[in-house]
């Protein structure tokens, strides 16, 4: 049920920064300043729940938390007519399938599960996407399940493209056996796979297809706003992992999955899940995502209008500021705003770091790119804040341009070898782990796609394009320091 707007002022924002803790004072802070918020999640903030009426709700937020008491109904087990069942059962609704699962523990939960239930009820063997998200490499592990890769298109900026259909036939030829064929669409930039000609390839093979949609959540309401059919769930895929914080309106670590078809058991699913899930899931969490489920049952296609109109305001404006390059691409979803001004002589880092100068925070920066992520929460004026500080910016810059790889780290870019994950490892200096087996992902954070895989061979290349993302300042996960090497960075291999 809706709430009414709250006619009491808003909590003093200040208050939150005065909570005592490091974490308190941080979120305080960064909540005072108010900047434009381009990163997830996609709600934005308070301002979005306060203008559609909820603002009283957030408000009640430690009044709300509270366990399975009677009446609260059971994830797990949910009763006919209970609330937790109405909310699947409204998510089934909005987004056509055969039943709908919402999640606690994120996407990774809902892709591990997905993957661990088809290697017990099909097959312990895969074909995966080489630009999958880490929770997929992990979820591979945790089965015991063997997979071989199957690599998406390199586009020319230096961004992982499309799967194709040939590709993905490609595989199958080489492994028939494959129980699925698990992609990633969109990617972290927006790129989509033909989905629906990839679910025939891997229904005509005898398998499934998993799709990772974690950023594609707000798919279904552009499909139904615009006529298109990009939705992993209307184009016949068989389980489908959504994360809603990202772009929609729930809270961060709160996500959906998806089941298509009569290729995968409802009841064997959900107890699979529950393996992965905690068992004492937040009932604030799954509030977040039920507020969600209403706003979008009965008010996402309007908001989805104003979310697709505000785009098309601001990115033929971009287009034309000298220097800036916008990524386009035939199968970019552009809810995610992909801008290079390395023609003004700024790699993504120093872009992202000019934005933030100016009270703009973005998802990502990579290689010579900013991504700024998009959510149902972002208003007009952010848009108009955004453009007005990339004129800035490249009015200030300086003629010529950066040199490398647009987008950093290209997974998969190298193809390299593949051998069984090693038990017995010991870290080795970067600069002597060519030729040694990954231990270990070594991860750039974000986007959290692996670029070198425990069980992979690292090769120079492979490690000179990590020391590339380490020189431009960007997180990389799976390596560290070590005192015993000068400091130098250390990466986790097997034992020769």
């Amino acid at each position: 049920m809706q709430k009414k707007q709250s006619e009491k002022r808003p909590p003093d924002r200040a208050a939150a920064s005065a909570a005592g803790s490091a974490l308190g004072r941080f979120l305080g802070g960064y909540a005072a300043r108010g900047p434009v918020r381009f990163h997830m999640p996609g709600h934005k903030g308070a301002r979005f729940f306060r203008e559609l009426g909820y603002g009283e709700l957030l408000g009640e937020l430690p009044d709300l938390d509270i366990t399975e008491i009677p009446g609260a109904d059971n994830l797990f087990h949910q009763e006919e007519g209970g609330v937790l069942r109405e909310m699947s059962e409204q998510y089934r609704r909005i987004y056509g399938v055969r039943a709908s699962f919402p999640l606690v523990n994120g996407s990774s939960c809902g892709l591990e599960a997905a993957i661990y239930y088809a290697a017990r009820q099909i097959r312990p063997v895969f074909l995966t996407a080489r630009n999958c998200h880490k929770a997929v490499f992990n979820g591979l592990e945790m089965a015991g399940a063997k997979t071989s890769w199957v690599y998406p298109e390199v586009l020319p900026e230096g961004i992982s493209g499309p799967l194709t259909p040939e590709e993905a036939e490609r595989g199958f030829r080489e492994v028939p056996e494959a129980a699925a064929l698990i992609v990633t669409s969109p990617n972290y930039y927006g790129i989509r796979s033909d989905i629906r000609r990839l679910a025939e390839t891997a229904h005509r093979r005898g398998a499934i297809l998993i799709v990772d949609q974690a950023h594609g959540a707000h798919q279904v309401l552009f499909d139904r706003v615009e006529g298109s059919r990009y939705a992993a769930e209307n184009c016949g895929a068989d389980i489908v992992i959504d994360s809603t914080h990202k772009t929609m309106a729930s809270f961060t670590q709160t996500a959906l999955v998806n089941l298509n078809g009569d290729r995968v058991d409802p009841d064997v699913f959900g107890n699979v899940l529950e393996k992965f899930e905690s068992s004492s899931p937040s009932y604030l969490m799954m509030l977040s995502l039920a507020v969600n489920g209403e706003i979008t049952e009965h008010r996402g296609e309007g908001l989805v209008r104003r979310w697709a109109g505000d785009l098309d305001w601001f990115l033929p404006r971009a287009k034309r500021i000298p220097g800036l390059r916008v990524l386009e691409h035939p199968m970019l979803d552009r809810t995610k705003i992909d801008l290079d001004m390395s023609r003004r002589g700024l790699n993504g880092q120093q872009l992202a770091v000019e934005l933030e100068r100016r009270e703009i925070v973005c998802e990502m920066a990579s290689g010579n790119f900013v991504m700024c992520l998009s959510g149902i929460g972002n208003e007009r004026r952010d848009y108009e804040r955004l453009l007005r500080a990339l004129e800035e910016i490249a009015a200030a810059g300086k003629a010529g341009g950066t040199n490398g790889n647009a987008a950093g780290f290209v997974p998969g870019f190298f193809r390299l070898e593949q051998r069984d994950i090693p038990t017995q490892c010991e870290w080795v200096a970067l600069d002597r782990a060519a030729g040694r087996v990954c231990g270990r992902q070594v991860t750039p954070y974000p986007p959290g796609i692996p670029a070198v895989c425990p069980g992979e061979v690292m090769t120079e290349a492979a490690l000179e394009a990590v020391r590339g993302c380490l020189e431009r300042g960007e997180e990389v996960m799976g390596i560290r320091r070590d005192p015993a090497e000068n400091g130098g960075w250390t990466v986790y291999c097997g034992m020769k």
